[in-house]
């Protein structure tokens, strides 16, 4: 930690990215559950919004039948506008881009790696240099068991790109670190 803080990077944010600890797997299904919704919860929310359509119609046909033709051309056009919405949730759930957002977030790319990912990026950020050694020395001191700095190396140069959604989005990692580095403001009331 001394090297690493000698070379420029905040203790502070340092003992925060090792506090964070390695989600469960079944701790990240739920987050990720409900964050990224798998393809088969967009189809039921399709069908859903469909059946949905279908009830307005047939009261749509009903109230004309009772010559409310205002309240008749109100739900015709909320059904249409439903069953727009039922299209666009099947477009989601069989899209590419939903795919890969799951795939990228899944607790084999992020979860496990996350720790190490966020450490390395943020050390090789600050210092303009890996510092892969003092990096993995640490890490085998706080999760207490051994990481080589050869393992921690090609975990890392693999995981980076993919937390960062391969430059399709904003990189998560930098997100992150802003969150990590914006001031914390006191409970107290007190400054």
């Amino acid at each position: 930690m001394n090297a690493l803080t000698r070379a420029g990077c905040d203790r502070e944010i340092l003992l925060s990215i090792l506090g964070g600890g390695i989600p469960s797997l079944r701790s990240w299904g739920y987050s990720h559950q409900s964050w990224l919704p798998r393809p088969k919860y967009w189809l039921a929310l399709a069908k859903r919004v469909e059946r949905a359509s279908n009830e307005i119609e047939t009261t749509a046909e009903y109230v004309g039948n009772l010559s409310n033709e205002a309240l008749k051309s109100i739900s015709i056009r909320l059904g249409r506008e439903l069953k727009l919405l039922a299209s666009a949730y099947r477009m989601i759930a069989g899209g590419h881009a939903l795919r890969h957002s799951r795939s990228i977030s899944s607790y084999r790319n992020m979860g496990k790696l996350i720790k190490p990912a966020l450490l390395c990026h943020y050390v090789k950020k600050t210092t303009k240099k890996p510092h892969f050694r003092e990096i993995s020395d640490l890490l085998s001191a706080v999760d207490l068991h051994v990481m080589a700095e050869d393992a921690l190396r090609h975990q890392v140069e693999r995981a980076i790109p993919k937390l960062n959604f391969n430059k399709h989005l904003p990189p998560l990692l930098d997100l992150i670190l802003v969150v990590l580095n914006s001031p914390k403001k006191s409970g107290s009331g007190h400054e």
